[in-house]
C-alpha cells in the first residue's frame, strides 16, 4: 500500500470512485473540475494497493502559515479491510510529520458510522454539529459533525 499525490493521469480512476453511487450518501459527487482543481494544488492524495486506487482524500488549506488543514473528502474503494485505517495513518503521518501541520479537521454525517469509529480511533475529538447543512441526493438533508486533530494530540500508534 501507498501513499502519493495524485496526478492528471490518476483524475479517471479518482473520478469513478467519487462518483460510485455507493458512496454517493456520505460524499458529495465531486463539481466541475473540482478534482483537477485539487490535483494541480497537490491536495488530493491517492492511496494504491498493488497500483491499483484504493482510496483517495481531498485536502484543504485554511491557513498555511498556522498550519490549518482539513480532509474534505476521504474515501476508500473496499470497506472492511483496513484501508481507511492504514490510509489514514500514512495520510497523518504524511500531513503532521513531513508537513508539520498544527490542525486537522474533517466532517462527518451523524449515520456515517465507519467514518465516524476511524476519526476517533484516530483521536480526532467532536468539536461540534452543523445542523441540515448537506442535501442528500435523495434530497434528505443532513447534518455534519465537526472533527479536529491537533498536533500535539496525535498518537501515531492508536491506527495500528
Amino acid at each position: 500500500m501507498m501513499l502519493r499525490p495524485a496526478t492528471a493521469a490518476d483524475l479517471p480512476a479518482v473520478q469513478a470512485l467519487w462518483s460510485d453511487p455507493a458512496h454517493a450518501m456520505q460524499v458529495p459527487p465531486p463539481e466541475d473540475g473540482e478534482a483537477e482543481a485539487l490535483c494541480d494544488a497537490g491536495l488530493l492524495w491517492l492511496w494504491q494497493d498493488a497500483g491499483q486506487l484504493a482510496g483517495f482524500a481531498a485536502l484543504t488549506v485554511w491557513s498555511a502559515s498556522d498550519g490549518t488543514w482539513g480532509i474534505t473528502h476521504f474515501a476508500t474503494a473496499r470497506r472492511g479491510r483496513g484501508d481507511g485505517r492504514r490510509f489514514l495513518r500514512a495520510l497523518l503521518a504524511e500531513l503532521f510529520d513531513k508537513r508539520g501541520i498544527h490542525r486537522l479537521s474533517v466532517d462527518s454525517a451523524p449515520d456515517n458510522t465507519p467514518a465516524l469509529r476511524l476519526w476517533q480511533r484516530a483521536g480526532f475529538r467532536q468539536e461540534g454539529c452543523l445542523r441540515q447543512c448537506w442535501k442528500r441526493p435523495d434530497g434528505v438533508w443532513t447534518d455534519s459533525l465537526l472533527f479536529g486533530l491537533l498536533a500535539p494530540e496525535r498518537n501515531p500508534a492508536a491506527l495500528d
